[in-house]
């Protein structure tokens, strides 16, 4: 190694990065898209809201098993980069307009998600 410079890009969310080689002209890139710790709160927060939901309003326990459902393949997909961040606000009103009782739940985690969307 001539100039002893390593240079490491780290781009997205968070990133684990265990071993490094370096050689000559070796450049290690990292790209993420894992969701950043206020997306998993906010995840979180979700299932135990509808949690709660499901324990006073036991009239739409097949709803909430579908709205969970679609919530978890939802958070699934972005974890495993099949939907982009950007298709979101669609998402998210498709399911506002499909799950119209559980709108104020669904506005919290999309209002976290996706900081600019508005329900």
């Amino acid at each position: 190694m001539k100039n002893g410079k390593l240079n490491i890009n780290i781009s997205g969310g968070n990133s684990n990065i265990g071993n490094i080689s370096q050689g000559d002209n070796t450049s290690n890139n990292v790209h993420s898209q894992t969701l950043n710790v206020e997306a998993e709160q906010a995840f979180s927060d979700f299932f135990n809201n509808l949690e709660k939901l499901s324990i006073s309003t036991h009239s739409h326990e097949d709803q909430i098993l579908a709205l969970q459902n679609d919530v978890l393949s939802i958070k699934k997909s972005l974890e495993d980069k099949s939907i982009s961040f950007e298709s979101l606000p669609q998402i998210a009103k498709s399911l506002y307009e499909k799950y119209g009782w559980a709108g104020d739940i669904l506005k919290k985690l999309f209002q976290v998600v996706v900081p600019s969307i508005i329900l």
